[in-house]
């Protein structure tokens, strides 16, 4: 019985572990394509970090270099 059950186990996570690796391409392709939408739609500031990732806000100041910038998900930051 636990021969069997060893089997199954192991057939379970050859299945996923090889859906993880056929999905990863398409989502890094997915993630890189993502443009915020059209600012003529939207009257939110968009910040675009070094990592690729997009954080939707507020610019509430920019001066010597700073950049004040408040968004709903993480609240006040400043950025050098």
């Amino acid at each position: 019985m636990t021969a069997d059950f060893d089997i199954r186990s192991r057939s379970i996570l050859r299945i996923v572990i090889c859906a993880i690796f056929l999905m990863a391409p398409a989502m890094h392709s997915w993630a890189q394509d993502w443009q915020p939408p059209d600012p003529s739609n939207d009257k939110s500031d968009w910040l675009q970090l070094k990592s690729g990732e997009w954080l939707r806000g507020k610019i509430t100041l920019f001066r010597d270099l700073k950049m004040d910038f408040d968004s709903d998900k993480l609240d006040d930051l400043v950025i050098d």
